[in-house]
């Protein structure tokens, strides 16, 4: 149930914002090419995030580097907050964002074979794929929702904060996998 949460807040956190990202830099100032560029980085820093992952999962617990992974928008919603007119730190958010989403379907699936082992790794697969649907169909929503109502889209990034932190926990708080293999430190 753990792992279902995190996958499904998650996918709300990422897919909303992905979705919204043009939306949500422009509605910060920057000019429609501008904000563009900057989206473009999303891809750029998901291959970094997916790359860095995997050579992190070979190494440390799964929970560890997952729930890192799983903070790692955290700061960028921080900033664009606190500071989302200044391009410098649009590219910073949109790094952290890429380096999160390019991690997410890599630590859920690492987790689900050393959880539930490869005999159930299609069904636990596909009931897990399916709330991660459910969160990026919720996701965009929740922002286009935040815009229409309050006009803009912190009230988007609050919540987002909230949920990839609670997200985070859920992972870390995972006890250790029963199909780790041997002198691995899952």
């Amino acid at each position: 149930y753990k792992l279902l949460f995190a996958a499904l807040s998650f996918s709300f956190v990422m897919i909303g914002t992905i979705v919204h990202l043009v939306p949500i830099l422009k509605d910060l100032g920057a000019a429609p090419m501008q904000a563009a560029g900057t989206a473009a980085l999303v891809g750029i820093f998901s291959i970094i995030g997916r790359l860095g992952t995997g050579a992190l999962l070979d190494r440390y617990r799964a929970n560890i580097v997952g729930s890192c992974a799983y903070l790692l928008p955290i700061p960028g919603y921080v900033v664009l907050l606190a500071d989302g007119g200044n391009p410098l730190s649009q590219m910073f958010a949109v790094a952290m964002f890429g380096l999160t989403l390019g991690a997410e379907v890599d630590v859920i699936t690492y987790l689900i074979t050393r959880h539930f082992g490869l005999k159930r790794f299609a069904s636990v697969t596909s009931v897990m794929f399916s709330f991660i649907a459910l969160g990026a169909a919720l996701g965009p929503l929740a922002a286009g929702t935040s815009f229409d109502r309050f006009g803009g889209y912190a009230p988007y990034m609050l919540l987002t904060i909230t949920m990839a932190a609670i997200a985070s926990l859920a992972v870390l708080s995972m006890r250790r996998p029963p199909f780790a293999a041997a002198g691995h430190p899952h």
